[in-house]
């Protein structure tokens, strides 16, 4: 599945302002000039904000021999904007970092900006918001420090936070004007059988890195890119950020992949690794490590999965079960049972599929009496959505 055969097939299946994109991504230029032939200015700025990749690219003002002048200024229009919300989110980590570094809340800031300073990209990371995981018993002090940077909760009130808690893993917090979102987590979202947290420990490999003018934890390289593919297939990879992600840390010299496939190994999430470097190889021609090559038997066994998923990668929206509509739920389900590689997380996987989703309470609300019919409301739920272009 190289990246030449992969652009040769999918160009005719993606949007035209996507597979210009890509080509960039690439470094591909003849490509990206032959694309940029059939692509809206208007189409790539909705492109770039869909994707968050604009600061990932080439500056606007490097490809006026690439792209037409109307291309050129949206991309430079939307990286001024994604660069001023970096410097804005730089400086709200800075802020909580010392607020809860003052009230001794021990915290991590995961995924995103977090990630990106890793491996030294930190100005080249778009993202919609700041990721914060904190201990469950520092959830009250945590919120206190928030709210003294005038932040409030989103969805919830004080008084229903507890019951919030019970059956979700985070809460949003926003304050007014040209701020970041904060995602405050107590724990980890997902099913232990899938991704077994107590194995993962977040709190184990803790390491330091620079943002604005104060030293951020966050999880190490391996734990980080760990998570980044567990996350990524979560969400069917349906955001071409969290692929750059990915090849960021394939380029990235110092990064041990052995140690972040036998960690993979460990957490029985090493096919969902594998899909991760498969997408980024075959979509934006990644340079696959060594170590990582050497695993054919599990790259042969994912290059299926990355085949059935690339296609559809340019507009997928991000519900639990929207790959559904363009693959088939047959062979949805058999997508997902291949990715999960033991019987303890295929059971899990079954257990969050058929686990109510605020969607199935938004389109039907029911007593809590009639909540074991969910299931049959999200039936509904998608029979009566319109089915997607492909």
């Amino acid at each position: 599945m190289s990246a030449l055969t992969l652009s040769g097939t999918l160009d005719q299946q993606w949007q035209p302002a996507f597979t210009l994109i890509a080509a960039l991504l690439r470094g591909d230029r003849a490509a990206a000039r032959h694309y940029a032939e059939t692509v809206d200015s208007t189409d790539l700025s909705a492109m770039l904000v869909r994707h968050g990749v604009a600061l990932a690219l080439p500056a606007a003002s490097a490809l006026s021999d690439t792209l037409p002048e109307p291309l050129t200024t949206a991309l430079s229009e939307r990286q001024k904007r994604a660069a001023m919300a970096v410097l804005k989110r730089a400086l709200t980590i800075s802020m909580v970092a010392k607020a809860f570094n003052s009230a001794r809340i021990p915290f991590l800031v995961i995924k995103g900006i977090a990630f990106a300073t890793l491996f030294d990209k930190f100005s080249n990371r778009e993202g919609a918001d700041i990721d914060l995981l904190v201990h469950p018993q520092d959830r009250d002090r945590a919120l206190t420090c928030l709210q003294g940077l005038d932040y409030r909760l989103s969805d919830v009130t004080p008084a229903g936070l507890d019951a919030h808690f019970a059956t979700d893993h985070a809460v949003s917090l926003h304050r007014s004007g040209p701020w970041p979102m904060i995602e405050l987590h107590l724990r980890f979202g997902y099913d232990d059988r899938q991704f077994p947290i107590a194995l993962f420990d977040p709190w184990s490999h803790v390491t330091q890195v620079r943002i604005g003018n104060t030293d951020v934890p966050t999880l190490d390289k391996v734990q980080a890119v760990v998570y980044a593919a567990v996350h990524g297939t979560r969400h069917h990879w349906n955001r071409l950020m969290w692929l750059v992600d990915i090849v960021w840390a394939l380029e990235d010299p110092d990064l041990d992949w052995q140690a972040v496939l036998t960690f993979a190994r460990r957490l029985s999430v090493e096919r969902q690794v594998m899909l991760a470097v498969s997408l980024a190889e075959g979509l934006l021609a990644a340079k696959v490590p060594a170590a990582v090559r050497a695993e054919d038997r599990q790259r042969q066994r994912v290059r299926p999965l990355a085949a059935t998923l690339a296609p559809v990668l340019d507009d997928l929206p991000g519900g639990r079960w929207d790959l559904a509509l363009y693959i088939g739920l047959g062979p949805y389900i058999r997508w997902l049972f291949v990715l999960h590689e033991t019987g303890r997380a295929k059971f899990g996987l079954l257990l969050f599929l058929l686990a109510t989703t605020q969607e199935d309470r938004d389109f039907l609300p029911l007593p809590p009496w009639l909540g074991w019919a969910y299931p049959v409301v999200r039936g509904l739920r998608i029979l009566r959505r319109r089915l997607p272009r492909k």
